[in-house]
């Protein structure tokens, strides 16, 4: 009688092992099979390349010293902002109000 209960316990691992790979299998099928939607090395749309490389050469200029960020010499960004510390001992906890 044992061995007869094992053996089914192989048979069912056995049918759900397969049932999984039956999916995955099902999974991995799914796609498209055309090559017209596929962009491989060498089957580039050229016309796309080319704008491509003219519109980046249009929107990103090199940066120069000239265009790089400085600090303002006028206004609220000119001078360092000074912090006053409140007097007596920091807090030991959050206060919520």
């Amino acid at each position: 009688m044992t061995y007869l209960n094992s053996s089914l316990q192989l048979r069912s691992r056995a049918g759900l092992g397969l049932a999984t790979l039956a999916a995955a299998a099902l999974i991995a099928g799914c796609g498209s099979s055309g090559s017209s939607s596929t962009i491989t090395v060498g089957n580039e749309n050229k016309a796309d390349a080319s704008l491509a490389k003219s519109s980046a050469a249009a929107t990103a200029p090199t940066p120069t010293a000239s265009t790089a960020a400085k600090t303002p010499t006028t206004g609220a960004l000119a001078k360092e902002p000074s912090v006053t510390i409140p007097p007596g001992a920091a807090p030991s906890s959050l206060v919520i109000k």
